[in-house]
């Protein structure tokens, strides 16, 4: 209320349809696995996927592969967060991907990605892109592919705003 910059925290939702968990096979105790989700849901830097997995091979053995998956999960959701990415969906061929309304990518590079897709991507309203899937190896992997592709898009300056300067 001082003329402060208020950030709005996004938290993304992923519905692509990958079945990731910890199972009770690699971690018995549930207040260990809600632990463990709570300190996933909190990755806020990129290297903190790699120490969180680190430390979980250490304390219960080789990571199976459905914990990594949804290692790769969190990470992506953590790097939607940055992009302003809110929401994530696949139904059928198609990804579609909501962009926040504070989302620094450039308005003009999404135009011009969706012109120069040839129908892989379309603009939908409500800022949501549509993507045709590449027929990638997982639904994790789609996400990633489409993340990495918004992700070299230029950025506009967003100037950040002051709010109640009372």
């Amino acid at each position: 209320l001082r003329g402060e910059v208020v950030e709005e925290s996004i938290e993304p939702e992923i519905q692509i349809g990958a079945s990731v968990y910890i199972p009770d096979t690699y971690m018995e105790d549930v207040n260990q696995r809600l632990v463990w989700y709570k300190r996933l849901a909190a990755l806020r830097e990129s290297g903190d996927r790699g120490v969180l997995a680190e430390e979980l091979e250490d304390r219960y053995g080789p990571i199976p592969p459905i914990v990594d998956s949804l290692l790769d999960v969190m990470e992506l959701r953590r790097r939607m967060k940055d992009m302003s990415v809110s929401e994530a969906r696949l139904r059928g061929d198609t990804l579609s991907l909501r962009l926040h309304e504070g989302s620094s990518i450039d308005r003009d590079a999404l135009i011009d990605l969706v012109k120069q897709s040839r129908g892989q991507w379309e603009a939908s309203p409500g800022n949501v892109l549509r993507h045709q899937v590449l027929g990638l190896s997982s639904p994790v992997a789609e996400l990633e592919a489409a993340l990495l592709r918004l992700d070299a898009l230029p950025r506009r300056d967003m100037a950040p705003t002051a709010r109640g300067s009372a």
